[in-house]
């Protein structure tokens, strides 16, 4: 977008440096992706050439794979359901399952995501897996 409006403004490097205050490496770095450009500052570099930073937000599904949509189906399913009493009537359940899994399956997904071959929840306290 920045080279797009500099062209477009017949804007040199050197004469967007000078009117911005930006060292001109800088701006090349911007030009070439080397170096991130925030709105801020995309926003002042255009701005010298009488121009504005327009950003608009819209909702975006995002692409999940299968894997991921279930287990988010799944996370929103449960996180509907559970509160601080029906967690603690679900506890023994969530750590027998957590256990089966941990002696029963095999393979770098599953044994990368249960803490050091302990199951997760027994890292951590119920408060925390409960909003307040």
């Amino acid at each position: 977008m920045l080279r797009e409006v500099m062209s477009e403004t017949g804007t040199t490097q050197s004469e967007l440096a000078r009117f911005s205050g930006v060292h001109q490496p800088s701006i090349s770095q911007f030009l070439s992706a080397k170096v991130d450009l925030s709105d801020d500052q995309l926003d002042r570099l255009l701005s010298c050439m009488g121009y504005r930073l327009e950003v608009v937000r819209r909702a975006v599904r995002p692409d999940l794979t299968r894997a991921e949509l279930r287990s988010w189906k799944l996370h929103r399913q449960l996180s509907a359901h559970l509160t601080r009493s029906t967690l603690a009537q679900w506890q023994p359940t969530i750590l027998a399952n957590l256990e089966r899994l941990r002696d029963a399956v095999r393979g770098q997904p599953h044994i990368r995501n249960l803490s050091g071959g302990k199951p997760y929840w027994t890292t951590r306290t119920w408060s925390d897996c409960i909003a307040p």
